[in-house]
Formats: structure tokens, sequence, C-alpha cells
């Protein structure tokens, strides 16, 4: 009874961090707003902080005689305490330490998710670029020109509409500038960036967009 009581716990454990991870994802989905989810450190705190406690006890104690025979009843009560047990001394004991490991209420959380995934769209931005402009006559010179400033966000994800270079630039700029949202976009959708950073960046790239001559673009593509 002591090792089914364990396996109990443990299914208990696992159940409520399945439901934490997959419920609002489904909801989301359900809803059609894939950006619905939480970050998914806060769904695993919130989900190691479902320990069972009193109320799990009073409930196995109310059961009466008649539904719940004398052998029965007992058992009951006892895989009750000890999946109360269990989760008390196993979540309770290291709630503290996850929630410090995972970042969860780190006011400097937010900031750091945000540099990095400026510098990952800056890097995909790069490579956008330069496979744009690998079969261009001009590509070298192009490259040379607009390379550093992608890389150093000059323009892209931190140029928040500034001068988007030289005419005949747009091209490669546009793809740069679509390959950073999708980047932006990705770490959204794994919950890695927070909706209200998301939507910084997001604004960020809109008007680079429209500073690289890409408006239209842009909203066709919403149009679709």
């Amino acid at each position: 009874m002591l090792w089914a009581g364990v396996v109990l716990a443990v299914a208990v454990i696992a159940l409520r961090l399945a439901w934490m991870w997959l419920v609002p994802r489904l909801v989301a989905a359900i809803s059609k707003d894939a950006h619905a989810t939480s970050n998914w450190r806060q769904q695993t705190v919130l989900g190691w902080a479902g320990m069972r406690g009193v109320v799990s006890l009073a409930l196995a104690l109310a059961l009466p005689m008649s539904l719940a025979p004398g052998d029965v009843r007992s058992t009951i009560i006892f895989m009750t305490f000890v999946v109360i047990f269990a989760t008390l001394l196993l979540q309770g004991a290291t709630l503290l330490p996850l929630i410090r490991l995972l970042r969860v209420g780190d006011p400097h959380l937010d900031s750091r998710d945000e540099e990095r995934a400026r510098t990952r769209a800056r890097r995909a931005g790069v490579k956008a670029l330069r496979r744009a402009l690998d079969h261009d006559a001009s590509g070298l010179e192009r490259a040379q020109r607009l390379l550093p400033r992608i890389a150093d966000g000059s323009i892209g994800i931190a140029g928040a509409g500034a001068d988007a270079g030289q005419p005949g630039d747009q091209g490669p700029l546009i793809e740069a500038l679509h390959a950073q949202r999708e980047v932006v976009e990705r770490l959204r959708d794994a919950g890695r960036l927070g909706e209200s950073v998301a939507e910084r960046l997001e604004t960020e790239l809109d008007m680079d967009e429209m500073g690289a001559g890409g408006e239209a673009d842009r909203l066709t593509g919403a149009a679709e």
C-alpha cells in the first residue's frame, strides 16, 4: 500500500503539471489566440505549487460508510495521507528553490529575455540578408554597407524606423526584417518571451518595415 501511495502521489504531481502546461495551450487553440498562453516558467511553478492538504484529507474522512465499506474507506484515507505527505514534503520543500531556478518574479527577467531576443533576431537578420544578397551582382557592396548596421541594430529590430539605407536596398532589408519577426514570434509562442516585450519588438519591426518601404508588403501579409 505504501508503494501504491507513492505511485499515486507521482501520478497526482504529473497530472497537475500536465494540466498547467497543456490546458492553457488548448484554450488558446480553441479561442484561436496563439498568444494567450502564459510563460512556461510561471506554469511550471503553478503546477508544482499544487500541494494537497487538509481539504483532501477532509474529503476522504467525509466518505460515508455506505459508499466505502471499512477496508475501502481505510485504504482511501491512507492513500490520501501518503499523497498529502509526499506533496507537502517534496513540493513544499523545493518550491522556493524552483522559483529561484526559473527566476519567476525576477524583475530583471524581461530585460534579459528582451536582450536575448534582440541578439537572436539580429543574427537571423544578418543570415537572411546574406542569403538575399548572395545572387545579387552588387551584393558585396551592399553587404559591406548593410550587414554591420543590421548586426548593431541601427537597422532592424532596434532601428525603430531609422533610415533604412539607399534605394534598391528595400527588398533584402524586408527579408531580414521578416526573419527577425519570425524569431520574435517563435520565442513568444514558446513562452520564452513575455507578451508585452514581444509587442514592443513587433512595433519596432513595423516601423522598420515602413521605413524600408515595406508597408504594403506588411499590410498584404496581414490581410492574408
